[in-house]
């Protein structure tokens, strides 16, 4: 009997072990992000959905130009958690937040100085789709006013899929 249940136990271990191994055949989901920053254009991309674990506002999600290099070229998009579809956000709207890191890793902020303008074109909710366009212009993080070291973001859009169920 101890011997059937050791069996059992160990094929049981190694169908779950089995099960949670990444194959080879299974392809990388990517979700997007595009942008003109200052005159040039850039895709970002990430496996990352909107979540809640945000410091920046109610959900966000970061996108990356090369996924594997999290330091620099980043584009991050925060928004309210109250977000819904057809919403336009401006700058000032409580919740809402755009973070851009150039290739020398420099982070550019959206402020109270500055422009910003989401729509959101789909937000399903968690489970479903988040799709929005979006233009900015930010501020170098260690400037003061009048803010002259800045990049502007236009032609912006982004489309990911949104989880955030279990962090209520």
């Amino acid at each position: 009997m101890k011997k059937n249940i050791a069996i059992l136990f160990l094929l049981t271990a190694l169908i779950f072990a089995d099960s949670c191994k990444k194959h080879e055949d299974t392809p990388v989901v990517y979700y997007t992000a595009s942008c003109t920053v200052n005159g040039k254009p850039d895709q970002f991309k990430t496996t990352s959905t909107f979540s809640r674990f945000c410091i920046l506002s109610g959900v966000c999600n970061t996108f990356f130009v090369d996924p594997n290099n999290s330091q620099i070229n980043s584009l991050t998009i925060g928004l309210p958690l109250d977000v819904y579809t057809g919403m336009n956000l401006k700058n000032g709207d409580k919740g809402i937040q755009i973070v851009f890191y150039d290739g020398q890793g420099r982070g550019f902020f959206s402020s109270k100085y500055d422009s910003l303008a989401i729509h959101i074109d789909e937000w399903q909710g968690h489970g479903g789709w988040g799709k929005g366009t979006f233009t900015a212009k930010l501020r170098y993080s260690s400037t003061v006013p009048p803010y002259a070291d800045s990049i502007t973001l236009t032609n912006g859009n982004f489309s990911s899929r949104i989880w955030y169920y279990f962090q209520q």
